[in-house]
């Protein structure tokens, strides 16, 4: 059965309609030009300059307005500095590792919690052995699912973590892939008092254009445009809001360029375009990313135009009203646009995730599932519409 209501956005946001557009006229422009000089200036300086035939020809594109101009609509919905630096590229763990090695680089000692993405916690181990530093890891995603822990307490504890164990690093998860929604401005308060940490890095993969952006100073943000931004097609996105560390990521990055480990065309070519020295991709680059991000956040992305609290009350709707799940959910201000519910049934509990969740889209409905009989809903941006909740609801009691 296709799919009647997309829940998934926090694994690959639904093709927002204006980066479709964007989509199929850039690739009839590569079907016509391949990769021209022509597909070259329009990357880099959009499509103000070319003549009417082209614009007609390819309206989709005439929004476009070149990777300057991207990188500050980024810069804007990100809520960072205009002239915070921007490295983009078309795999997030390439980015990951660059942002990894900064912080280590600099810190002796770095704090991390199980909030983090498992696959980036992996890639900060790498770095902090290779760097012969030290990384504490805090336990807290049972004391707030399980034990009520609130933003306050999450806040204290992860700040006299940091002090009692000497940590002059931080790798914080602004909304977790579970739902979790870090008190970040508490705890920039908790660290008002303490040394200024030398390195903070902020994975905000699943903040932007879902939640707001917070005010806490960071010298790398890490995001993506295909998850609640809905480009459609993969762009991973590494911001340097503070100066004193640009010029340290842009060294380690051009170090690492030369060592082959920057091993992504996309990044390659962004950074050729950008200051225009050129180096070889490594690869054919395919930049569609770029385009229909920038489409898709003048399209207006979620999360930015107030609906962060539609998402928290579809959210509470659906919690409210399931038979046969339990939600799985933290206090109210550290709750997000992510829903988790587990089967209270043994049976449903036992299925392994993937057949968990090709029952539910059989049914019509998109949502991932985890170990355990949890399933994670991402909430619509907009008032459950009529007869959408109640399919969620039988869908529900159908799969028990």
């Amino acid at each position: 059965m296709a799919t009647a209501l997309y829940l998934d956005t926090a694994r690959l946001g639904r093709m927002h309609p204006s980066a479709l557009a964007v989509a199929r006229d850039f690739d009839r422009l590569c079907s016509s030009e391949g990769g021209s000089p022509l597909v070259e200036r329009l990357i880099r300086a959009g499509s103000a300059d070319w003549p009417a035939s082209l614009r007609r020809r390819y309206p989709g594109l005439a929004g476009w307005g070149g990777l300057d101009a991207l990188k500050s609509s980024l810069r804007a919905v990100a809520g960072v500095p205009d002239d915070a630096d921007v490295h983009l590229a078309g795999r997030s763990g390439v980015l990951m590792r660059l942002v990894a090695r900064a912080m280590f680089r600099r810190c002796r000692r770095a704090l991390l919690t199980d909030l983090e993405w498992p696959a980036h916690l992996a890639v900060l181990e790498s770095e902090r052995r290779r760097a012969g530093r030290a990384a504490i890891f805090l336990p807290v995603r049972d004391r707030i699912f399980w034990d009520g822990m609130d933003s306050g307490e999450l806040a204290a504890t992860v700040a006299d973590e940091y002090r009692t164990r000497g940590c002059d690093g931080l790798f914080l998860t602004a909304v977790s892939h579970d739902g979790v929604r870090f008190p970040l401005g508490d705890l920039a308060k908790a660290l008002a008092f303490l040394p200024s940490p030398r390195f903070v890095a902020i994975d905000a993969a699943q903040a932007l254009g879902h939640a707001p952006a917070a005010d806490f100073p960071c010298d790398a943000l890490l995001a993506g445009g295909h998850k609640w931004l809905r480009s459609g097609r993969p762009l991973a996105m590494a911001f340097a809001p503070r100066g004193g560390s640009r010029g340290l990521i842009r060294a380690i990055a051009g170090e690492m360029e030369s060592d082959g480990e920057l091993d992504d065309p996309l990044l390659g070519m962004s950074r050729q375009l950008g200051d225009g020295t050129p180096r070889p991709y490594g690869a054919t680059a395919e930049p569609s990313g770029l385009l229909c991000t920038a489409a898709a956040i003048t399209g207006g992305p979620p999360g930015q135009d107030g609906s962060f609290p539609t998402l928290i009350e579809n959210a509470s709707a659906l919690a409210s009203a399931t038979t046969g799940w339990r939600p799985v959910v933290p206090t109210s201000a550290l709750r997000s646009g992510i829903l988790l519910l587990q089967a209270t049934r043994e049976r449903i509990r036992d299925i392994p995730p993937h057949r968990l969740r090709c029952s539910f889209q059989r049914r019509g409905l998109a949502l991932t599932a985890y170990d355990g009989g949890v399933i994670r809903l991402s909430m619509p941006p907009r008032p459950w519409r009529d007869g959408d909740l109640d399919l969620v609801r039988s869908l529900l009691r159908r799969v028990q």
